[in-house]
């Protein structure tokens, strides 16, 4: 596994603080993979097995799960005398999750993480339930630099205008780069992603294209469409 660890710093930041970290991004983009490598921060601070609770809930045991037996569910988990550190993967969905968060967080000792899709997750009930109370991180595909750090582990690169090549054709979702592949056979891993991107993706001229964000975590590239933070885009030479 390849630490991001640009993410993971600035997440751990807010450890203990009383805010839900929110992590949003495209789907494989790697929220779920950085959640994990937040666990295993924890245990290295000492944080015991018993106070991480965790829930990935794009599993099929929980299509049919209410927010109420989830509710029950959690509160019989809950560390008694210790802090409880949840980790609610995909959260969206359970329908009214929002009401569970803003509970656990004002009526137990607990410390919040949750991940979701960007589509999904932006809705007017965090606004009414966590207003304040939450700090949301925007979640990217790789860098050009967190992708030369997964060649050199699962691959063998080779020079570096190459690799750039290979990245700006392939993209940054790190499934993709796992292994050696073609061009032809990523289409099949991220087809149901491109959506996201579709219509950028859909004009066909020879403009650069971007997408600008105010997360100062922004930093990557999918088939060419450049996600950058709006100060780094003003301040370019690209402007």
């Amino acid at each position: 596994m390849v630490k991001r660890q640009k993410y993971i710093d600035g997440i751990m930041k807010y450890v203990n603080a009383p805010f839900v970290k929110i992590l949003t991004g495209i789907r494989r983009c790697g929220k779920s993979t950085i959640m994990q490598m937040i666990q295993d921060e924890l245990r290295q601070e000492g944080i015991r097995e018993e106070q991480i609770i965790k829930y990935n809930f794009d599993l099929m045991k929980y299509v049919d799960m209410t927010a109420k037996e989830l509710y029950s569910e959690l509160k019989n988990k809950i560390n008694s005398g210790k802090k409880t550190y949840l980790f609610l993967d995909e959260v969206q969905e359970i329908d009214g999750w929002e009401k569970i968060v803003n509970t656990f967080m004002t009526e137990y000792d607990t410390d919040i993480f949750v991940t979701g899709s960007n589509s999904r997750m932006m809705s007017s009930e965090i606004s009414t339930y966590l207003t304040g109370r939450y700090i949301s991180f925007r979640i990217f595909p790789l860098s050009f630099e967190e992708y030369l750090e997964f060649r050199n582990k699962y691959t063998t690169p080779v020079d570096r205008k190459t690799e750039l090549k290979r990245y700006l054709q392939l993209g940054g979702f790190p499934a993709i780069h796992l292994r050696e592949y073609t061009a032809d056979e990523v289409y099949p891993i991220v087809k149901d992603i491109y959506r996201e991107y579709g219509r950028l993706l859909s004009i066909e001229d020879n403009y650069p294209k971007y997408v600008l964000t105010t997360d100062e975590f922004a930093g990557g590239n999918y088939q060419g469409i450049k996600t950058m933070h709006i100060a780094d885009f003003l301040l370019s030479q690209e402007y």
